[in-house]
């Protein structure tokens, strides 16, 4: 139970804070420190690069200190970074400097909780724990919402006329210290966990205190062995078409999707809300199912229903930019039916199944360096999916974007029914032992 409060935690702070709350605190931060559109940017990217650069440092970091040393890090920075926000007293380079301190934090915590709860907890509460770090990251990200609409209840909107200067101040001043509870519990709850199993036996037992040879580029040589290749591929495989099959357009673009397929702007605003809801019961019902259905179960029926909903949203848009349909009620219904439905398997089955192959596929020794160089490969292609979506749709129609998801989650069913084993139950050293016997035979 103590390890799956620390699961709950560490997933409220990564979806809290991962750009949600500065998404929440921007109108205020505009009102009252006077800064533009290009600063604002520069602000944002700092966090989000920041975050993206150690999330790979986190497995070889992981591998030299140990997990939880780095989770409790991971906390404390995230802790350290509200006073430096909160009294920048103006100063725009303390302001980039905090929110990069976050992204540190983000980075960390991102890699490292799942790793460690994969190791630390029972095989038979594995996919339970995994999953309830997804669960309280959406819960996270809706919290976010929450605490904006408190805030600017109790202090008055960013952009309101009538609101003083110091009101708005308060207010993102006081999102910021919101924030930093889940992190104050984090690195309290952290103090007190116990070690990595895995960690401490061997290894990543190497670490620099005991070991200074200790080598990323060792670790990185690790992942073209023999032993590892296929199980890395396979993971590779999994983790990218997880984010190719469409999530970031859907999270992204989705009020733009709904308005695109003739939807007016309060359904779509609706329909984003209803798809969300959907997306955190989804993954409540998977955190309920993942140990005793097994994981290649709802990674199955998940990746085939992702894959018949892009078809659905696909054939929409051609029907509408091929002049086969009219854009308007009918051809909004189908969109929105399949968006909602796409993001229901999606939850069900990938959201929180993909930190499990993560985790229980990857070989103990390449396990931390593996994980670093495959998050960093998924925030690259996410970043390019989220740059590329609407040119691409502007330029040949979202038809072609959509049938693409389609494919990649077809390739998605197809890498975990020939690719690994059913992992539920399994211990870790089992699932290595799968594929040392796949090797031998072949």
């Amino acid at each position: 139970m103590f390890l799956l409060l620390i699961s709950g935690l560490a997933g409220v702070l990564y979806g809290l804070a991962s750009g949600n709350i500065l998404a929440v605190a921007m109108p205020y931060f505009e009102a009252t420190m006077g800064i533009g559109a290009a600063r604002m940017g520069t602000l944002v990217a700092s966090s989000s690069i920041v975050a993206t650069v150690f999330g790979f440092a986190a497995g070889p970091l992981a591998e030299m200190f140990g997990r939880k040393r780095m989770l409790v890090l991971s906390a404390l920075l995230f802790v350290l970074s509200a006073p430096v926000i909160v009294w920048c007293n103006g100063s725009y380079a303390l302001l980039v400097t905090g929110f990069a301190l976050q992204g540190v934090s983000m980075g960390l915590v991102g890699t490292v909780a799942p790793l460690y709860l994969a190791e630390s907890l029972p095989a038979e509460h594995r996919g339970k724990g995994t999953g309830l770090f997804q669960l309280f990251l959406i819960g996270g990200i809706v919290l976010s919402g929450v605490v904006g609409l408190a805030v600017a209840y109790w202090f008055g909107a960013g952009d309101a006329a009538d609101v003083s200067v110091a009101a708005k101040t308060s207010a993102w001043q006081a999102l910021i210290w919101i924030a930093v509870v889940p992190a104050v519990l984090l690195f309290l709850g952290g103090l007190f966990a116990a070690e990595s199993p895995d960690w401490k036996k061997g290894g990543a037992k190497e670490s620099a205190a005991e070991s200074s040879g200790y080598s990323v580029l060792s670790s990185l040589k690790m992942l073209a062995d023999r032993r590892f290749v296929v199980p890395f591929v396979i993971v590779f495989i999994i983790v990218s078409c997880n984010k190719l099959c469409g999530l970031p357009f859907v999270l992204c673009y989705s009020v733009k999707i709904f308005q695109s397929c003739g939807l007016d702007g309060t359904y779509a605003n609706w329909t984003d809300t209803v798809f969300k809801s959907v997306m955190f019961g989804g993954t409540a019902l998977a955190c309920v199912l993942v140990d005793r259905a097994g994981r290649k179960v709802l990674l199955g029926v998940g990746t085939l229903g992702a894959c018949l909903s892009m078809l659905l949203i696909g054939c929409s848009f051609f029907a509408i930019e091929h002049g086969l349909l009219a854009k308007g009620g009918v051809t909004g219904l189908m969109v929105a039916v399949g968006v909602v439905a796409f993001i229901g398997f999606y939850s069900v089955g990938p959201g929180v199944c993909v930190w499990l192959v993560m985790t229980e596929v990857l070989p103990t020794k390449i396990r931390a360096i593996g994980m670093s160089v495959i998050l960093l490969a998924n925030h690259f292609i996410s970043s390019c999916q989220q740059l590329s979506f609407l040119p691409i749709g502007e330029r040949f129609g979202y038809a072609p974007v959509f049938f693409f998801c389609a494919v990649c989650a077809l390739v998605y069913f197809f890498a975990v029914r020939f690719g690994m084993p059913e992992t539920k139950g399994m211990q870790l050293g089992d699932i290595e032992k799968w594929y040392d016997e796949k090797l031998k035979r072949t």
